[in-house]
């Protein structure tokens, strides 16, 4: 993976340290860190001020295709293939939960604006939205008529996009669910 300078788009790193695909990048939301989703089952989480690995992630059973921070940049969020999508802590690098509900690839994630709930989407057609701290299914969200590619939370946290391979982009409210246990 190369890191760019945005201002005069010149390479600042190279990241190496993965053994296959890279599926997916985010940046923490202080700006200082980088989470990479790939293909070797694992994520890793980069310095990006040495570019420096800081933690790997193990504990997909399959290639890790997505990755999100939590707002405050405390948590990160796993989508893999093995249909699970896990929350970690990344003071610690340990695994605090396990998501399991989908029936087949979880292709995004992504945390709501206060890192309460966490939205995963997959192959199955489904949105699924969990309660981060308990790690249970608030709601399933149906609609798509295809694999459901990527999510997106609105900053004020009232929306959730969704977009799959039916073609079609879909925005739910927020409002419906978010304080369903």
């Amino acid at each position: 993976m190369k890191v760019l300078d945005a201002m005069t788009w010149q390479e600042v790193y190279t990241l190496t340290g993965h053994s296959d695909r890279v599926s997916g990048v985010v940046f923490s939301p202080d700006s200082t860190r980088l989470a990479s989703a790939c293909y070797d089952r694992t994520a890793k989480v980069w310095d990006l001020t040495t570019g420096r690995e800081l933690l790997t992630l193990k504990g997909h059973a399959w290639f890790v295709e997505s990755v999100a921070f939590t707002p405050d940049g405390r948590r990160l969020a796993t989508g893999s293939d093995d249909t699970t999508a896990k929350v970690w802590d990344l003071v610690t690098g340990k695994e605090l939960r396990t998501l399991k509900g989908h029936t087949d690839w979880v292709t995004s994630v992504a945390f709501s604006a206060d890192g309460k709930w966490l939205a995963s989407a997959s192959n199955d057609h489904t949105v699924k939205v969990w309660n981060t701290k308990t790690g249970r299914e608030i709601l399933t969200l149906q609609g798509h008529a295809n694999s459901v590619n990527s999510l997106a939370i609105s900053s004020d946290g009232t929306r959730l996009a969704s977009c799959g391979d039916d073609g079609t982009v879909k925005v739910w409210s927020t409002r419906t669910f978010v304080d369903r246990k």
